[in-house]
């Protein structure tokens, strides 16, 4: 005779920690700036418009991305189906041109960051190619952490990254950066290699040691 499944679970949950109303506030927050619609950056402004200072939004995106990480790995590991959209829409944000299209012009260098300098350098839109690891290294370290999380290789497929370029008013046509998880890690550690480890810049002329952190940590995970 089939036995009939218990309408109550002995399973006594009031001795699991549960997420206070701040960190469930947090939480709540990350999900509304994260589906507000392309292109729309409520309650994101940052203090320089050109997104070079220590807000901007590729800053706050992945720290979304880590703080959401470490809630599902360590408090909340049943709810897959809330936390694997939210990390998905993050990387998703994280390729849009308003987050990273600040290189091109970063690129040009400077006397600021290079006060030898007397002209500038030839710009590249690709934000990943070489340098910028302020960017790059946080987009390897995301797309990482999503395999991990879900068991998912979206990001590992190839032309899974995909950068567009295609300014209205300047450049010779549209351009698309294409990448995926393995690409990336092998052009930031081509950076490594060709500075002799001693780090990938940030700005042009500067390595800052808290950004390459964090592609190490993908290599250590």
């Amino acid at each position: 005779m089939q036995q009939q499944p218990p309408q109550r679970l002995l399973l006594d949950i009031s001795k699991i920690p549960k997420l206070d109303i701040k960190q469930a506030g947090h939480l709540r927050h990350f999900h509304n700036l994260a589906w507000q619609i392309d292109g729309e950056w409520r309650h994101m402004g940052t203090q320089e418009p050109a997104q070079e200072f220590l807000d901007a939004y590729r800053y706050q995106i992945s720290s979304m991305a880590y703080g959401a990480g470490v809630a599902h790995f360590h408090r909340l590991p049943a709810l897959r189906s809330v936390f694997k959209p939210l990390l998905r829409r993050l990387i998703h944000k994280m390729l849009r041109r308003e987050v990273w299209g600040y290189w091109f012009n970063t690129s040009l260098s400077g006397n600021r960051t290079d006060p030898g300098r007397k002209e500038l350098r030839k710009p590249w839109a690709d934000p990943v190619v070489r340098e910028n690891i302020m960017y790059s290294g946080h987009v390897l370290l995301m797309t990482s952490l999503y395999a991990m999380l879900f068991d998912d290789d979206e990001f590992e497929k190839a032309q899974s990254l995909m950068f567009r370029w295609d300014p209205l008013f300047f450049g010779l046509g549209p351009e698309v950066f294409s990448y995926d998880n393995r690409s990336l890690q092998a052009a930031i550690l081509a950076e490594m290699e060709k500075n002799h480890w001693i780090g990938v810049c940030c700005e042009p002329n500067l390595v800052f040691v808290v950004c390459n952190q964090f592609p190490r940590r993908h290599e250590c995970g």
